[in-house]
């Protein structure tokens, strides 16, 4: 198929002098292969002589090739995604190996006006490019008939057709690839084997796969074990996670919420009725006893206010008694009574204004002890005559 490449779609390159003599060298039965396209943003010394890139940042696979009488039509596809920094594109090149697989720049093209802005993949703009170029072959005659007759390039349709079989056109084995000794099942069948290792041991670069599984047996063997050990075993302390140590005080301020109940050493109660007496209630909240009088209990577990009776050491009255002594009577009396009028005994004594003695008769002089007084009133009970008024007279008998 022939193509005219006057449109403006493709770019034009100039040949290098490498480029032409790959072409002679061409005309002599050697073949040419077009390897990549490459994109820069270097200053050439000399775009006329040019032999690489000034400073290639971006290296494009080939995607199609389509040749014709003089030139070849490469195509690459570009994305951003293979970009790291965002670069204008001043120049162009295109690469292709000699019969020797050496790599020549084969066409060059150096351009600061006409040229496209390639973005980074991270700068928030997306490109998806099919970038075609167009490479001269000299004489349509020599070089085209060479190229084809030496299979350097395939028609479209058959390269197509040849990326698009998936059943191995080039009889690949898999010793070819590496996969000698591999077995074809697939990954979850794999049973490998393995010794697990006797002690903890880090994974080494390189090791086999075996050895490997072994250490890794091992640290799951010791990790299940660490993570059953409920004894503490890192020695972690109460200060470490931020608890109080196991004998520690508090103030009476740090506790500023909540009520203690009786088994925790409080009350149980939230409040408490001014003036009254807490009474144990057994592991319930205590219970307040108030009232007047005297407290008391006749039973251990009724403590009561009121009057305080005999049997606790009272008089079981609210009033006091009038009490009144009975000069003559001799008889107790009770000091419970309404008005208790007790006798009296014994002889008061001189020194407590008595007269020490328990009757006024006798003829004991010597004592001067006085056992009858008699006032003056004009007589007398025997003797004498009477008594002026005012004389005392004391008679001994």
């Amino acid at each position: 198929m022939a193509h005219s490449y006057s449109d403006d779609s493709y770019l034009t390159l100039s040949t290098t002098a490498a480029g032409r003599n790959l072409i002679v060298r061409s005309l002599y039965g050697e073949s040419i292969t077009f390897t990549r396209i490459a994109i820069g943003n270097g200053v050439p010394a000399d775009p006329d002589s040019v032999s690489d890139m000034a400073n290639e940042l971006l290296s494009i696979s080939l995607t199609a090739a389509e040749p014709s009488s003089d030139f070849m039509l490469l195509t690459g596809y570009v994305s951003s995604s293979q970009i790291e920094a965002s670069f204008y594109g001043y120049e162009i090149g295109v690469y292709a190996k000699d019969s020797n697989n050496v790599e020549y720049l084969f066409a060059y093209r150096y351009s600061t006006s006409d040229v496209d802005f390639y973005p980074a993949a991270d700068s928030g703009r997306a490109l998806e490019l099919n970038l075609s170029v167009v490479v001269q072959l000299g004489n349509a005659e020599n070089v085209t008939a060479i190229l084809i007759e030496g299979d350097t390039y395939a028609p479209k349709a058959d390269f197509d057709a040849h990326v698009a079989d998936e059943s191995n056109p080039h009889g690949v084995t898999k010793s070819q690839v590496g996969l000698g000794n591999v077995p074809n099942v697939t990954t979850n069948d794999q049973t490998p084997t393995y010794t697990v290792a006797s002690v903890l041991a880090g994974l080494v670069s390189g090791e086999t796969l075996s050895v490997a599984l072994g250490k890794i047996a091992r640290a799951i063997i010791s990790l299940s074990s660490h993570a059953n050990n409920k004894s503490n075993p890192h020695g972690v302390t109460a200060a470490q996670v931020g608890a109080a140590a196991s004998s520690h005080n508090h103030s009476a301020a740090d506790i500023n919420s909540g009520t203690f109940g009786v088994a925790r050493g409080g009350t149980g109660k939230s409040s408490l009725t001014s003036g009254a007496i807490l009474k144990g209630n057994g592991t319930s909240a205590l219970a307040e006893i108030s009232g007047t009088g005297a407290l008391y209990a006749t039973t251990k577990n009724s403590p009561a206010f009121g009057t305080l009776p005999i049997s606790c050491g009272g008089t079981g009255r609210t009033e006091a008694p009038s009490m009144l002594t009975n000069l003559a009577s001799t008889t107790p009396a009770s000091p419970l009574a309404a008005n208790p009028r007790p006798g009296v005994t014994g002889v008061l004594p001189v020194a407590n204004g008595g007269t020490g003695v328990s009757a006024l008769d006798g003829t004991d002089y010597s004592t001067a002890k006085p056992r009858k007084i008699y006032a003056g009133t004009g007589a007398m009970t025997s003797g004498s005559s009477s008594l002026a008024n005012g004389v005392i007279y004391l008679q001994y008998v």
